[in-house]
C-alpha cells in the first residue's frame, strides 16, 4: 500500500457512473475529450482499515492538448468484491476515502451529482 498519487482532482462514484464502465470508454466516442486510467488499483493504508482500490485516470482535452489526472473511487468507496459494509454499515468505507483524500492537495472532489469542497 503506497501513499495516493498528486492528482488536482477526485471523483467518488455513485449512481450516476453505476451502471456502464466508468471511466474505461466513458468518452470513447466523444469528439475531443479522452479518458484514461493511468494507474488501474491504488490502495493505501488508513486507520481504518485498507482504503478501497482507487484509480489515477488522466483526462485529455485534445483540442488543446491539455490533461489532468484525478483520482477515481467506486461507488461511494465501497468494495464491489465485498459487499458486507453495505447499504447499513458504508461509513467505514466513506471514512477510508476521506482519509485518503485528505493526504493530497486537491481543492475540489467530484461526487456524483455534487461538489464538495476540502
Amino acid at each position: 500500500m503506497s501513499d495516493p498519487p498528486v492528482a488536482r482532482l477526485a471523483h467518488i462514484g455513485g449512481s450516476g457512473t453505476w451502471a456502464f464502465p466508468y471511466p474505461d470508454g466513458a468518452l470513447a466516442r466523444h469528439p475531443y475529450l479522452a479518458v484514461d486510467v493511468v494507474e488501474p488499483h491504488i490502495q493505501v493504508a488508513t486507520p481504518y482499515g485498507p482504503s478501497p482500490a482507487f484509480r489515477l485516470c488522466r483526462l485529455t482535452d485534445r483540442r488543446v492538448g491539455r490533461s489532468t489526472d484525478f483520482l477515481y473511487v467506486w461507488m461511494h468507496g465501497l468494495d464491489p468484491d465485498n459487499r458486507s459494509e453495505a447499504p447499513g454499515n458504508s461509513v467505514r468505507a466513506s471514512e477510508r476515502v476521506f482519509d485518503v483524500l485528505e493526504r493530497r492537495p486537491e481543492s475540489f472532489t467530484k461526487e456524483d451529482g455534487e461538489v464538495v469542497r476540502l
